[in-house]
């Protein structure tokens, strides 16, 4: 908590009692001196309050090869396929019989709908009557045929129909785009219908069955795949002057035992400065690499963005960008609303159920955060309170909790965070809104009807998958936040301050910050946009003067 402002004075301001001088000796004074910047830096805050950080560097689910290669910022994220594929119904099947049934590689390419042999109908597939289904293979579009093992069960109608036993492995089409199950029917005849094997159809999974005295069941595998991202690199310099340096100071006030520490104005400004712009990339960030010929040990891919035009002191290199979390889930799901007419509860309660659906974890026990602007609080918090039963949802607006406290995915204790967050549950799920500060500002947005922001919600999902979240930050080894001071003839730190010896003869000094991080999305599919595709108009005051005409910001930014 931030306290007065004073004139800086060395009896007072001494190296016991400096932010600094705390920090470089005790780690968690300096995570804790995030708190000052949680206003502005509220993702990154969440993240960190909430332990959803290198959890996937630390179990497996994130590899890097690069730890002591040179320049090599690329990381292998893998993303957990999931244990039931779905299948999908090849439109052709033959009942009474097995199709080609010596043929290894059968081709029901020409069986387009539901045929039957020896004397069979529609009308008369009960218990015991042998079958070949084709299902669809289609690798490019992550449709599998080759997932079924002998003993497994496809039970028709969505759960309502015949029940289907394959009886030997599935045998891949001569073609590649289908595989053939063999295998008997179970179940009365009324139970049958021809339309259950439409192409197209998913085939639900029934279970798998043995007899008595049977030797072995069989092993089924998920497909994970790995994606290539990279970390990048933020740094900021601070320089001051000797005169300069006897400046203003600032007490800092820790709320939980009441301590105080001090540290330069000017050094707090910079690095509040420093974690928005942190902030920013982590959110925007937009992939520069080309990771075709990545190889470990060797390539670490082809940087499109060319070092031209770059200062040298920018480094040896281009920048090297990674994707941030927005472009992450771009391509997902993004579903337009108009912020002056509002967002609809029925509406949000169709993108629960999607986004619960298509969770790693399943469709409940989900914590789905949403990030946005004021409009965008606006509208989710209006449309929260008519989902959960208010008629007037302007009635009660105690219908959405507010906190402060923030579960540790790894202890399951409550921490901190610094501001308040709205926590809404809702079939079975948890959404937590974060009304974000840098896309409240004018600075960055466009203002319209009296109001910054776009209206703009984004809704991620950062459920605990095996206590790994769904969505983290990673920071490169020791590279979190660096800190460096560089002395000349004086120094920020006090620890210096009075040394005899310099990096310089430069009559003042200077600060050096540095992070590397990247934030990580194991599963996009059950994240989501929601879109305003108006500007806001201001409400029940778009008449007013204030709502009207395009205000910049220049004009109440100083």
């Amino acid at each position: 908590m931030r306290g007065t402002r004073e004139n800086f004075n060395p009896q007072i301001h001494t190296e016991a009692n400096s932010l600094t001088s705390q920090m470089a000796k005790h780690f968690e004074v300096r995570r804790k001196s995030m708190d000052l910047f949680s206003r502005y830096t509220k993702f990154t805050s969440f993240m960190l309050a909430s332990n959803r950080m290198n959890g996937g560097a630390n179990s497996g689910k994130v590899v890097s090869a690069s730890k002591d290669t040179l320049m090599d910022n690329a990381f292998r994220i893998m993303y957990e396929g999931a244990l039931l594929l779905p299948a999908y119904a090849a439109g052709g099947a033959q009942i009474g019989s097995w199709y080609d049934a010596g043929n290894s590689q059968p081709n029901m390419g020409a069986v387009v709908t539901v045929t039957y042999t020896n004397g069979l109908t529609a009308g008369t597939v009960v218990t015991d009557v042998p079958a070949s289904i084709a299902i669809q293979h289609d690798p490019a579009n992550e449709i599998y045929g080759d997932k079924f093992n002998p003993n497994d069960s496809i039970v028709l109608g969505q759960g309502l129909g015949s029940l289907f036993i394959i009886q030997q492995h599935p045998r891949r089409s001569v073609d590649g785009t289908h595989y053939v199950l063999d295998g008997k029917f179970v179940g009365t005849a009324n139970l049958f219908k021809a339309e259950y094997l439409a192409d197209g159809e998913v085939m639900t999974e029934g279970g798998n069955y043995f007899g008595e005295g049977s030797l072995r069941g069989w092993q089924r595998y998920s497909r994970s795949k790995w994606r290539i991202n990279y970390s990048s690199i933020h740094r900021m310099t601070l320089t001051m002057t000797g005169s300069a340096k006897k400046q203003k100071i600032a007490w800092i006030v820790n709320p939980d035992n009441g301590s105080k520490l001090w540290e330069y104005d000017e050094v707090l400004k910079n690095d509040k400065i420093y974690h928005m712009q942190n902030e920013l990339a982590l959110r925007y960030s937009r992939i520069s690499m080309d990771a075709t010929d990545h190889s470990w040990f060797e390539n670490y891919g082809r940087n499109k963005l060319t070092l031209t035009g770059f200062k040298a002191e920018s480094g040896l290199t281009a920048p090297m960008l990674g994707d941030g979390w927005i472009p992450q889930i771009q391509e997902n799901l993004t579903i337009d609303y108009d912020p002056n007419a509002g967002l609809s509860h029925l509406v949000l309660e169709s993108l629960m159920m999607i986004l619960g659906q298509r969770s790693p974890i399943g469709s409940s026990g989900n914590t789905f955060v949403g990030i946005g602007d004021a409009i965008g609080h606006s509208v989710v918090d209006a449309a929260f309170k008519k989902l959960i039963g208010f008629g007037n949802h302007l009635a009660n607006a105690a219908s959405g909790t507010m906190s402060e406290n923030i579960v540790d995915i790894k202890t399951g204790q409550d921490n901190k965070v610094g501001f308040k967050i709205t926590n809404y549950f809702y079939l079975d799920n948890n959404f937590i809104f974060i009304q974000d500060e840098m896309f409240n500002n004018p600075g960055l947005f466009n203002t319209s009807g009296g109001v910054t922001g776009t209206g703009n919600i984004y809704v991620l999902n950062c459920s605990s998958v095996d206590g790994v979240s769904n969505f983290e930050l990673l920071a490169r080894s020791g590279r979190q936040m660096k800190r460096k001071y560089e002395n000349g003839m004086h120094s920020f730190s006090d620890q210096h301050e009075n040394s005899d010896v310099a990096s310089s003869g430069f009559d003042g000094c200077s600060v050096h910050t540095l992070s590397e991080m990247l934030p990580i999305l194991y599963d996009v599919r059950s994240c989501a946009i929601l879109k305003a595709t108006t500007k806001y108009n201001g409400g029940a005051l778009s008449a007013h003067p204030i709502a009207q005409g395009t205000e910049q910001a220049a004009k109440f930014l100083y």
